[in-house]
This record gives C-alpha cells, sequence and structure tokens, in this order.
C-alpha cells in the first residue's frame, strides 16, 4: 500500500516537473519571439530612417536638374514606389481642391499663400475663414500690439487657459496657427486630418462636400520668397518702379525710342503692370521679362504662382474671384507650355487687372516640398516626414523638415489593401 502511494506521488511530482518544463519553454518561446519582433521592429525603423535619408537625396537630384525658379517635371515613376533596398518611398503632393484624390509630386511653396504677407481680404477668402479669424492670424504677425477691428491682441490671449501672448511676429510654421484666436483644426485641416489631400473613409464617408472640407493646411505656407538675383543670386533685376533705371535699362537693350515711350507710359507697381503698359511687343517683354522686379530688396517674399496655384489660392488673390479664377485655370490647361512669363494673365483675363493683381503674382518658384512617406518590411514601420527645400541660391538647400509619422496611413484605402495581401501571402509562405 504504500509503495502504491509512494508511485502515485512520485506520477503526480512528474506531472507536475513536464508542466512546469512546459511552461518554462513557452516563457522561453515567447521571450524569443519577442525578441524576435522587437529586433525586427527596430530593424524596420532604421531603414526607415536611411530611406528617408535617400529620399531627401533623391529630392535634391531631382530639383539640381531645373534652373531655379522652375518646377521639375516628373512622371509616375519618379514619385511613387520608390525602391531603396527592403523599403521604398513616395512623394504626396496633395491637390484636393480641383482633384480630391491622391496625387504624387512635388509642391511649390509659392503656389499658396503665404500667411506672412498675405492681406486681410486674401486670407479671408480662404474656404471656411472668417473676418474675425482672417484679423486675428494678421494681429499675431504684425510687430504692434494694437488690435485690428475684429482682431485679437495680448488681451484676448490673456484669458485663455493656459494664458500666453500674441506673437507679433511672423509665423515659423503652418501648425502655428492653431494658437491664433478663432482658428481651428476643422477650420485649418476639415476632414482630412492625415492631411493626405484625400477624405479617407476612415476620416467620413470618402468625400467632400466643399472646399471647406479639406481644411486649409495645404493653401497655406511660411516658405516663398523670390530672390532678385537671375538665375538665384545672379546680377540684380531691373526695378520697373525706379524709372530712371528702367529707361537705361531699356535703351541699352533695345533703343532710346522704345525706352522713352516706356518711361512716359509709367510709373509702374508691377512687373506684369509694366507688361501691360509699356507699349513692348510681347516678344520684345518675353525676352526681358526675367531680368525685371519691382522691388529693390533682396528678395520679395509671399508672391504667388500663376502658373501652379490651384483655384482655391488664385481666388483669394486681390480682384479675382471664383470667375476670373477659373479663367485663369482653363487658361492654364489649353496654353500649358506657353506659360513663359507673367504676360499670359493679360492672355486670360486682360490689362484692366494688371494694377491690382500685379505686386502679388509671379510664374516662378524658389521654394519646393516634398511629402515623403516611407513604409519598410510589409508596413512593419511607416515614417512621413514634410521636407522644404530652398533654390534661391541656386542649389537646393533642405530648410525645413516636419515629423507626420504619427498620423493615420496616407497612401489612401487600396494601397493598405494591397499591402495587407502582401503581408498574409508572406505569412502563409513562411508557415
Amino acid at each position: 500500500m504504500k509503495s502504491a502511494s509512494q508511485h502515485g506521488f512520485a506520477l503526480i511530482l512528474v506531472l507536475w516537473l513536464a508542466l512546469a518544463l512546459a511552461a518554462t519553454a513557452l516563457c522561453f518561446g515567447q521571450v524569443a519571439v519577442l525578441g524576435y519582433r522587437t529586433r525586427s521592429g527596430a530593424r524596420a525603423n532604421l531603414q526607415c530612417r536611411h530611406t528617408e535619408q535617400a529620399a531627401a537625396v533623391y529630392v535634391k537630384a531631382l530639383l539640381a536638374t531645373v534652373e531655379a525658379g522652375e518646377m521639375p517635371e516628373l512622371e509616375s515613376e519618379d514619385v511613387k514606389e520608390i525602391p531603396v533596398g527592403g523599403s521604398a518611398f513616395w512623394l504626396l503632393a496633395p491637390i484636393w481642391n480641383e482633384s480630391p484624390e491622391l496625387s504624387y509630386g512635388l509642391v511649390s511653396e509659392a503656389g499658396k499663400l503665404n500667411l506672412n504677407t498675405a492681406g486681410k481680404a486674401m486670407l479671408q477668402a480662404l474656404p471656411g475663414m472668417t473676418e474675425a479669424l482672417a484679423a486675428a492670424i494678421v494681429d499675431w504677425r504684425d510687430a504692434d500690439s494694437e488690435p485690428q477691428p475684429y482682431g485679437a491682441e495680448d488681451e484676448t490671449y490673456s484669458r485663455k487657459k493656459p494664458p500666453y501672448r500674441a506673437k507679433n511676429a511672423p509665423f515659423d510654421s503652418i501648425e502655428e496657427l492653431l494658437l491664433v484666436e478663432g482658428m481651428t483644426e476643422d477650420i485649418l485641416y476639415g476632414k482630412d486630418r492625415n492631411r493626405n489631400g484625400e477624405i479617407d473613409p476612415w476620416e467620413g464617408d470618402g468625400t467632400g462636400g466643399n472646399l471647406a472640407d479639406y481644411g486649409i493646411y495645404h493653401l497655406v505656407t511660411v516658405h516663398s520668397a523670390e530672390p532678385n538675383g537671375t538665375g538665384g543670386g545672379g546680377e540684380g533685376r531691373t526695378n520697373v518702379t525706379d524709372a530712371q533705371a528702367l529707361r537705361r535699362f531699356l535703351a541699352r537693350t533695345f533703343d532710346p525710342q522704345t525706352a522713352s515711350r516706356a518711361e512716359s507710359a509709367g510709373p509702374y507697381r508691377s512687373v506684369l503692370e509694366f507688361a501691360a503698359r509699356s507699349g513692348l511687343e510681347r516678344e520684345q517683354f518675353e525676352r526681358i521679362a526675367k531680368e525685371l522686379t519691382m522691388s529693390d530688396e533682396e528678395t520679395v517674399p509671399g508672391l504667388v504662382n500663376v502658373n501652379v496655384a490651384p483655384l482655391a489660392v488664385l481666388r483669394c488673390l486681390p480682384g479675382i474671384g471664383d470667375g476670373d479664377a477659373e479663367k485663369l485655370i482653363a487658361y492654364r490647361v489649353a496654353n500649358s507650355s506657353s506659360l513663359t512669363s507673367i504676360a499670359w494673365v493679360l492672355d486670360a483675363l486682360g490689362d484692366d487687372r494688371a494694377r491690382e493683381l500685379g505686386p502679388r503674382v509671379t510664374t516662378r518658384t524658389y521654394q519646393i516640398s516634398a511629402d515623403v512617406v516611407v513604409v519598410a518590411d510589409y508596413r512593419r514601420a511607416v515614417r512621413r516626414v514634410r521636407l522644404v527645400f530652398d533654390l534661391s541660391s541656386g542649389s537646393p538647400l533642405l530648410v525645413a523638415r516636419r515629423d507626420l509619422s504619427g498620423m493615420a496611413w496616407p497612401l489612401g484605402e487600396d494601397m493598405w489593401n494591397e499591402w495587407i495581401t502582401k503581408t498574409l501571402a508572406d505569412s502563409d509562405e513562411g508557415s
């Protein structure tokens, strides 16, 4: 009897030991799997970082192929799923208000309204804006502490919790708008919270009823300034507002009679007004257009590039509403190969718009942004950054970087489903 109970106790002990060993093996297995996943995730994150660096070099190389002031002409294969080792990157280019779907490429910052130079009326014409919010934006950036009508200065911000003061200095980023009285995420981003220019299914019903649904984020900038040196840092341009300098330049380039006629038709406030009223033939103006400016400053900030600006930006320009903005878009589409100087605006709208519109527009771009999306190891790691390059010196220089990696998947539902399919297929093969 004693022997039987001893055998039973030994059996129970063996079973407990086997269970303990199995649990230990399971724990070690879990630790091994966790370690593998950690190492795999770390490797994927490292791939993302290196791929981002490769993307920045790639964009610089693209920009180095064009004359300063011009946008590169890119094909689909230049901007979509560029492979880098086991990773790939895409260059998003949200152009939502003309085509509310994913677009790819590089973006002209001069095709947007500059928050530091746009007038109150221009800002107010943005989707979803009000007079009070436009005034508050101007008050935030101006140097004085006196609020405009409906605006906001220190007295308003001192009542916030926690309180703060009006900046009274230029904006450093678009996101800084959220500090301005009256600005909300709905106005800034609309439904497009991942800022990819498309209302994804997880952001709404997949459609936008109006421009305000997309916010103003892709319509504004703090990076747009045109250098007054030809070709990016070369000889100074001739200022059309300086009558004597303009006369000397025209006499040297053409003849004294042409210079005299142009001088007598002045004064001019802008290059566009000079094109409209100087009496030069279009071929003559085209010949010298890149050598003209309207300022003696080193740079002219905030000019809007009418060759690339979307409809929602064009309609904000002085004297331009929806009708004229649509005329500009239609002319651009029909004459895409002949937008060689600012004079095309006169063909589209007539000479009477030149005086009011001229000081605000250009056909050049010197700051270009790249919205880089990096995917490593079948979505094991995703990285997204917005880079801004300045070509004013003649060579692309990275001047701003913002990490957008914390946002939702930006490449659309179709791409998400494609990656899911690839992941499941690879998982089945591995098993």
